[in-house]
């Protein structure tokens, strides 16, 4: 994420919040994973059933770093249903309390 706001941050005008979950769909011979699907999901989501991680993005990071920049970027929760939207938007102001970023 740091590397991402390194080398394009003064270039990023809009953040399209979204997370990620991600399932394991077989194992092979050794244990290892042979196959991993992922899913976009709402911000923050801890969906766990069938899951092995879920809300993986890391907003506390993304948001102390938007706020260092020299303008302002509108983060957008969308695409989802007007519930998980509100969930969405309230996740990211919780983020943005618990780090001291202030969002209009």
């Amino acid at each position: 994420m740091n590397q991402i706001f390194d080398e394009l941050g003064d270039k990023i005008t809009a953040l399209h919040a979204k997370d990620l979950s991600m399932s394991a769909v077989g194992q092979n011979e050794n244990g290892y994973l042979s196959m991993v699907h992922m899913d976009e999901v709402v911000p923050g989501a801890r969906e766990t059933e069938h899951r092995f991680d879920s809300g993986l993005m890391d907003y506390a990071t993304i948001l102390k770093r938007l706020d260092q920049l020299d303008h302002d970027v509108t983060v957008h929760v969308e695409h989802f249903a007007y519930d998980k939207t509100i969930t969405g938007q309230q996740f990211i102001r919780h983020v943005a309390r618990e780090t001291g970023v202030s969002i209009h």
